[in-house]
């Protein structure tokens, strides 16, 4: 057997070889089942942390809550301040609900991508423990395939609540309430 020969068999045979094992670091293929198995998984994770994935309001609704917000603040306060004050602070805080509301759909759809990369390598059988467990969270395959969960929650948590946007809100209230010196006739004003 010549040195040619020998490269036409060995080639393909270490290529498959190279290419199985990058596969099996990666995890099992993605079936529809699997799929459901994983979407269960994520789905009961944040449920037990009280993080609802709920569909974004449109802007229609978005305003028509705010509005809502307003003419209870409204009456609530019982002085009369100039409309140009109530549309501002309409469209502050729609800037602020709209940013948030970013922000969280941004750090849900990370966390679920994380987790699913991590569960990429559980079993069915794994899996299908993890959804029916009574305690998720102290099964051994959850141990196994979800590390760090504390730590990621954590982030998760702390990034669907961005620092930056409520202060830049906080910081925006407070200046309008002081052009319109809204805190000589009201005590709940921005401070």
């Amino acid at each position: 057997m010549n040195l040619r020969t020998l490269n036409y068999l060995l080639i393909p045979l270490v290529t498959l070889l190279v290419g199985l094992t990058g596969c099996s670091s990666r995890g099992l293929p993605e079936t529809p089942e699997r799929a459901k198995l994983t979407d269960a998984v994520v789905h009961r994770l944040l449920s037990d942390a009280n993080i609802s994935e709920s569909k974004p309001k449109s802007e229609l609704e978005t305003r028509e809550g705010i509005q809502a917000a307003i003419q209870e603040r409204r009456s609530d306060i019982g002085v009369s301040l100039p409309d140009a004050y109530w549309s501002q602070v309409e469209e502050l805080t729609y800037r602020y609900s709209r940013e948030t509301q970013s922000f969280q759909q941004y750090a849900i759809s990370d966390y679920k991508r994380r987790v699913k990369a991590k569960l990429a390598r559980a079993s069915d059988e794994q899996l299908d423990v993890l959804i029916h467990s009574e305690n998720m969270k102290d099964t051994v395959e959850f141990k196994q395939l979800i590390k760090n969960f504390d730590r990621d929650m954590f982030v998760l948590n702390l990034s669907m609540t961005p620092h930056t946007a409520r202060s830049r809100y906080a910081e925006q209230m407070r200046e309008l309430d002081r052009k319109y010196d809204v805190c000589s006739k009201v005590s709940t004003c921005w401070k």
